[in-house]
């Protein structure tokens, strides 16, 4: 009934019509668009049509683009006539390829019986026949790989089959993104009814928290308030959501304060949430949606990190200015963001950091450059813990100061003492650097652990690295996390 294309596309010069699927959040959106203008630029202006998440309204942010073609709305598939059904509407449309950087399994499989090529993440092995020719293995604990990079390593089965390099340079450029003009005029007048100074430098606390993040709580955020303003009173405040539990966090918030604010709580659509930020001098919040959109528009940031599960490396601020404040951790219990009833990742930020911290941004302070950001992040988001017995007690001591010396979060323990899976939860590990090179089964059964209280296990390396700076250590660490598989 449907047929499949077993060949690529003979003529790498004729009309390629792409399908991109990003079903998710808004923030994932926002970071595939580097991908997007590339491969808009790279094939000669090809119709590319992006399907989109129907509950985040991540498409309404992008339709205005000019190289995007057109917005589809992801279809609700619960059945496989549902999948042949979607099937049929793409078959219609004479897609080319489909692009998969999120992966839904019904509408990949409506992909599969509707377009002849596509390409997707072969490490999701129930959709290997639909990947089985163009897809590309992206290995699935690389914690320092972030996002944006990661989308132009899953088109690689596309650059090689239209025929291009298919190991293109992994992007270091700016995220830039503005929001759509129409939506200014409206936006304006809803910031001058209520009360706001377009004169005065502003700080935007956006309350909410995505699904995979531990929301701060408002009377956190309302503390951090009132110590900002006892410093800075001319800074404007303006705070930001949407659902029904960010309102309630907006009323417990406003308790909290005694200075006036701008509320826009549940009153901005996705689209307005752009211009409104645009607005705005610095952002303050954990890594969601709105995070992200100020990293677009080019609004330094403040980012405040919860969970143990959502690291800088993988979901920071691409290319943006911006400092990371989260707590020196402590907490042994398996990570689960919202799930989890503990508050200690909330409770043990400190607020005269967060202060200090945005004004420092304020003051032109923060991480802006490919690889300032990196090292940043090495430095703040992968505590490392060295492995030592008797015969190298004297070197891991002399290591972890070098290490120290250089801003990184570093533990030494004895590989015989008892310590194991609670402590690398309570630190954070995501290297375990095995000096004394004993206990390896012990060690690799322990990390596989991790995986389900860290989201990924650490990375496991036996033996000295030589690496007599942070930019060396950081690359020799790099190579070793895309290299593994487990």
């Amino acid at each position: 009934m449907f047929e499949k294309s077993v060949h690529a596309q003979a003529n790498p010069h004729a009309k390629v019509r792409l399908l991109i699927l990003r079903e998710d959040a808004i923030g994932d959106m926002l970071l595939a668009l580097p991908l997007i203008q590339d491969l808009y630029d790279r094939f000669a202006h090809p119709e590319i049509t992006v399907l989109a998440s129907n509950y985040s309204q991540n498409g309404d942010m992008i339709a205005h683009l000019p190289y995007v073609h057109e917005v589809m709305i992801s279809p609700d598939i619960r059945s496989f006539w549902d999948v042949l059904a979607f099937a049929k509407v793409l078959r219609t449309k004479r897609f080319t390829h489909s692009l998969h950087l999120s992966t839904r399994e019904g509408t990949a499989w409506s992909c599969f019986f509707g377009i002849p090529n596509n390409i997707g993440d072969m490490a999701i092995l129930g959709l290997l026949p639909v990947f089985f020719r163009l897809g590309r293995f992206c290995p699935p604990h690389d914690m320092m790989v972030h996002q944006v990079q990661r989308n132009f390593w899953v088109a690689r089965g596309l650059f090689r089959d239209l025929g291009t390099d298919p190991f293109p340079a992994m992007p270091t450029q700016p995220l830039r993104f503005g929001p759509h003009p129409d939506d200014a005029p409206h936006v304006q007048a809803m910031l001058a009814g209520l009360g706001f100074d377009f004169e005065a430098p502003t700080l935007c606390i956006h309350l909410g928290a995505a699904g995979g993040n531990k929301p701060v709580l408002p009377e956190k955020y309302a503390d951090y308030a009132m110590a900002l303003h006892r410093e800075r009173p001319d800074i404007q405040v303006l705070i930001t959501g949407a659902s029904a539990e960010e309102q309630d966090f907006r009323d417990r918030f406003l308790a909290g304060i005694n200075f006036p604010v701008i509320d826009l709580v549940g009153r901005t659509t996705v689209r307005e949430m752009l211009s409104v930020l645009s607005y705005c001098h610095v952002f303050v919040g954990i890594d969601t949606g709105p995070a992200h959109m100020a990293a677009a528009l080019g609004i330094p940031q403040v980012l405040v990190s919860t969970s143990k599960r959502v690291i800088p490396f993988k979901w920071g601020p691409w290319r943006n200015r911006h400092v990371v404040v989260r707590a020196n951790g402590g907490c042994a219990i398996a990570c689960h963001a919202r799930a989890c009833p503990e508050w200690t990742c909330v409770d043990d930020l400190p607020i005269a950091q967060m202060v200090t911290q945005t004004l420092l941004v304020c003051h032109g302070g923060g991480y802006e450059t490919f690889s300032d950001q990196q090292e940043y992040w090495f430095r703040v988001a992968m505590p490392i813990l060295i492995l030592v017995d008797e015969h190298t007690r004297e070197q891991g001591d002399l290591l972890c100061q070098t290490w120290r010396s250089w801003g990184l979060t570093v533990h030494v323990a004895a590989v015989a003492d008892s310590m194991g899976y609670r402590d690398c939860v309570a630190w954070d590990i995501r290297i375990i650097q095995n000096l004394s090179g004993r206990r390896r089964f012990r060690l690799f059964g322990m990390a596989q652990l991790l995986n389900n209280a860290l989201s990924h296990p650490p990375l496991l390396v036996h033996g000295t690295p030589k690496c007599p700076t942070i930019s060396g250590l950081l690359s020799h660490y790099r190579m070793l996390f895309s290299q593994r598989i487990l």
